[in-house]
């Protein structure tokens, strides 16, 4: 009898370590490591064509053999949002070591990015998706970082490799990750 209860006793206490540690598996998961609003890691990702800052015309095709990370961000509203987008700037280099190329995509008007671009030196793409088409292609407006759900993205970054495929998606409530999470993340999905 002594026997079977320390046997019960050994069964229960691995049974709890297995939920604590699952428990841990999915909070995490739930912090940007998994396929967000219907666009799953594997697919192939859409095509895009959308006039950025400057008012050039950028396409997915733009990036044939490169890796691609879309930051889907709030806008100009958002000062984590832009300050997301130097910090991105900042680092450009470790992402290009990693074949990787930034592209960010807003829904707010050139005209509003123009104070923000200017006083930030921005100089990567920024995407003005003011018919929300891509955003929306990329499941990307209603999101629990979105926090004007079905009108603005949030803190979202896609992955795309160089065979047009998803390789990530972060969606990011809180608005914060560093610029070396996002390159362990890419890191990991490449390999």
């Amino acid at each position: 009898m002594k026997a079977s209860s320390q046997i019960w006793a050994i069964v229960g206490v691995i049974g709890v370590i297995i939920l604590i540690f699952g428990g841990i598996i999915l909070l995490d998961n739930s912090k940007g490591d998994v396929s967000a609003g219907g666009l799953k890691v594997g697919e192939e990702a859409p095509e895009f064509k959308v006039k950025d800052y400057s008012g050039k015309t950028i396409s997915s095709l733009d990036y044939s053999g490169k890796n691609l990370l879309l930051y889907f961000n709030e806008g100009v509203g958002c000062a984590p949002c832009w300050q997301q987008i130097v910090q991105l700037q900042k680092d450009q280099e470790k992402f290009k070591v990693l074949n990787t190329e930034i592209v960010t995509v807003g829904v707010d008007r050139t005209d509003l990015w123009k104070p923000i671009v200017e006083a930030n030196k921005v100089e990567l793409a920024i995407l003005i998706d003011t018919d929300r088409k891509m955003s929306r292609d990329y499941k990307a407006l209603d999101l629990a970082s979105s926090m004007h759900a079905g009108n603005k993205p949030g803190h979202t970054f896609v992955l795309i490799g160089s065979d047009k495929k998803i390789k990530w998606v972060g969606d990011y409530p809180d608005m914060r990750v560093t610029n070396e999470q996002i390159l362990d993340k890419i890191k990991i999905a490449l390999s």
